[in-house]
């Protein structure tokens, strides 16, 4: 029974060791390859990671969610929480990955704006109050400035979708889903199950109300996967990972 347990640590280190080594050469390779400025840093030793968890806990019931669970990943920087300082986490590597190709294609500033769109919207529709004042008589600008504000308020409401964040996502995970069975063989229901809540609860300020239409969507494109008929295959990220995975001679792929 020792014995046993001996060998399983063994090769629970040995794995381990292998997944470090996969995920170092997909970084350093994504890095010298498509983003020079790539980075990752730990999520508590980022002042601007610590001031949004702050704003978070002003509204989640779950203290230091955003701080604690969540790998968000700004411009060409990834921060990850700090329980996940070990280098294994090779598919949400790539899914960040996936976003830093978004954001390269579309630039930080137009990719962010797109992004965060209820809040970039509703903040440029506040910051558009001062122009009335500028043509019309002060009860009109008044008027006008006090239906920027309302229109402003309804970008915030977290009901209704968000169509630029969901793309994003869901473009994002589906390389996650791919990587995923590429290294298990399998993207079970429940995984499913998770990303669908992760879409239309409060965990990114629900991006879709179709919980239903979501889970046949990512069920479709679990079942072009496993075919090998999903045109994620061909993404220059998960090209990378199939390189990568098959440099280093990854067991598991």
């Amino acid at each position: 029974m020792a014995l046993q347990q001996l060998q399983q640590q063994l090769q629970q280190q040995l794995q381990q060791l292998k997944d470090q080594h996969l995920f170092l050469t997909i970084y350093g390779t994504a890095k010298q390859r498509y983003f020079p400025k790539l980075k990752r840093c730990a999520k508590s030793t980022s002042s601007l990671m610590l001031v949004i968890n702050w704003l978070f806990n002003l509204f989640s019931t779950t203290k230091d969610r955003f701080l604690l669970n969540f790998f968000t990943t700004i411009g060409y920087t990834i921060y990850y929480p700090d329980a996940h300082n070990d280098n294994t986490w090779i598919e949400v590597l790539c899914h960040e990955l996936g976003h830093c190709w978004q954001t390269k294609k579309e630039t930080v500033l137009v990719y962010s704006y797109k992004y965060l769109f209820p809040i970039s919207s509703g903040l440029t529709l506040l910051a558009l109050c001062w122009i009335p004042w500028l043509f019309f008589n002060p009860w009109l600008a008044g008027g006008l400035c006090a239906l920027l504000v309302v229109l402003s308020g309804v970008q915030f409401i977290p009901q209704l979708p968000d169509y630029w964040r969901a793309k994003y996502e869901l473009e994002a995970y589906t390389i996650s889903m791919f990587v995923r069975w590429h290294r298990t063989g399998a993207i079970p229901d429940n995984y499913i199950g998770q990303l669908v809540n992760l879409f239309t609860d409060m965990s990114y300020y629900i991006m879709r109300n179709d919980p239903q239409k979501l889970r046949a969507e990512l069920i479709a494109a679990r079942d072009a996967i496993i075919s090998g008929n999903h045109p994620i295959v061909n993404h220059p990220i998960v090209k990378l990972y199939l390189v990568c995975a098959k440099d280093v001679k990854d067991p598991l792929s």
